[in-house]
């Protein structure tokens, strides 16, 4: 019974565990050459690190909108040519190129532009939804077995 019980724990501490879900940033950057505000929602791969560089890869998509230009880029585009950059721990201003059929460059004194389309002062990133991620259900099997063990061997003493 011992070894049914460990290796039935074995082989269900080890299944799959999914992925982790992607991140968004939200950018607002203060206009200079259009009215109000500009925003843009960049979707990046759940495996990035906050601080690291961005692989080309880590990208989902990228929205961008002001009153002048709205405008997607995600890697299956024609026009997708790279994306780079690091969005820093604490958030705020950041060095981010995403180059599609414009160019957005976001940098860390907070400047940005799109091309010569949009340009602006103040461009911040922040991830207000930023959640930890939900566990598994078989990491909650594990647990729940694992603890269902411990009671079962604590009562037979």
């Amino acid at each position: 019974m011992k070894k049914l019980t460990l290796a039935l724990f074995l082989a269900l501490s080890t299944s799959y565990a999914g992925t982790l879900p992607d991140q968004v940033f939200y950018f607002t950057g203060t206009c200079s050459d259009c009215t109000g505000t500009a925003t843009a929602t960049l979707t990046v791969a759940g495996t990035y690190v906050l601080g690291t560089d961005f692989l080309q890869s880590d990208l989902v998509f990228f929205q961008y909108h002001s009153n002048l230009l709205d405008t997607t880029v995600s890697p299956s585009d024609k026009f997708f040519a790279d994306f780079h950059g690091t969005m820093p721990t604490g958030l705020g201003a950041a060095d981010v190129v995403i180059e599609g059929d414009y160019q957005f460059r976001g940098r860390s004194d907070g400047t940005w532009d799109i091309g010569a389309a949009d340009f602006g002062t103040n461009g911040v990133w922040s991830q207000p939804n930023a959640t930890a991620p939900t566990p598994e259900p078989a990491t909650w099997l594990t647990l729940g077995l694992g603890l269902a063990l411990l009671t079962t061997r604590r009562l037979h003493r």
